[in-house]
């Protein structure tokens, strides 16, 4: 899907935003060692396929709800650790 997306951007972005991309994208298909999840999920989808059969309610709900966790806990304890003078949205 990514190399259509890149396919896609031709002629709609600058040549450098392309080289950018496509330098991405070339990094995480080569790399065996890059642990993603949503993307090292899929790795297993086969195999849970054959073992449970029906992929009902497979989705990527808990690393998204994980990330806003943690994302809120390193937020609040920054927030607590400042003085909370110069305040930002």
């Amino acid at each position: 899907m990514a190399c259509i997306l890149l396919a896609c951007l031709i002629g709609k972005v600058p040549c450098k935003v392309l080289v950018v991309y496509h330098s991405l994208l070339y990094f995480i298909c080569i790399r065996d060692h890059l642990n993603i999840p949503k993307i090292h999920s899929m790795v297993h989808y086969v195999e849970s396929i054959c073992y449970f059969g029906c992929t009902d309610n497979y989705n990527t709900e808990v690393f998204e709800r994980l990330h806003i966790d943690l994302a809120m806990d390193t937020w609040r304890a920054t927030w607590r650790a400042t003085n909370k003078r110069n305040e930002r949205p």
